[in-house]
């Protein structure tokens, strides 16, 4: 009976809290881990939503103004606005307005476009004496939701309303 009591197997103490170390520092690595990936994840989802929405005010745009005969900006001009007959004969405009959402107006009625995420709009006309006559559109678009990253697009609308 006393062989059996003296053979005991089993762990130390020590031998338990080592491993319990080693396994809470593997937890906080894994937890690491994962929220940096949540993270990561939602800033790319967030500047993949802001390029859409800066791409879907963008071809509103360009609808608008494809068909259009332009008043201003003055030819070889820049504005922050640019105002058009739309083809009913409505005297319409499109413009940035304080709380950075694009604002097109046709007619009596008025459209907000990617609300809050516009840092600047600007229409460039070119040279009016060429035929078909051209604007060329640029936005500078926030990036991710704090505002701290922008980016660019633009596009070069070709006016059909001759």
């Amino acid at each position: 009976m006393k062989k059996y009591l003296k053979s005991e197997d089993g762990f130390t103490l020590v031998e338990v809290l080592i491993v319990l170390v080693i396994v809470a520092a593997i937890g906080m690595t894994l937890a690491n881990i994962l929220t940096g990936s949540d993270k990561a994840f939602r800033y790319s989802y967030s500047q993949s939503e802001n390029a859409m929405a800066a791409q879907n005010a963008l071809s509103a745009i360009v609808s608008e103004l494809k068909y259009g005969t332009l008043l201003t900006p003055a030819s070889n001009g820049a504005s922050s606005s640019v105002t058009y007959t739309n083809t009913s004969g409505k005297n319409c405009s499109i413009s940035l307005d304080a709380s950075k959402s694009i604002v097109i107006t046709n007619g009596s009625s008025s459209t907000k476009l990617a609300s809050g995420l516009i840092k600047t709009l600007t229409f460039t006309r070119g040279d009016s004496s060429v035929t078909p006559e051209r604007i060329t559109i640029n936005l500078s678009v926030n990036g991710d939701v704090s505002g701290s990253k922008t980016f660019a697009v633009s596009t070069t609308v070709v006016l059909l309303n001759m």
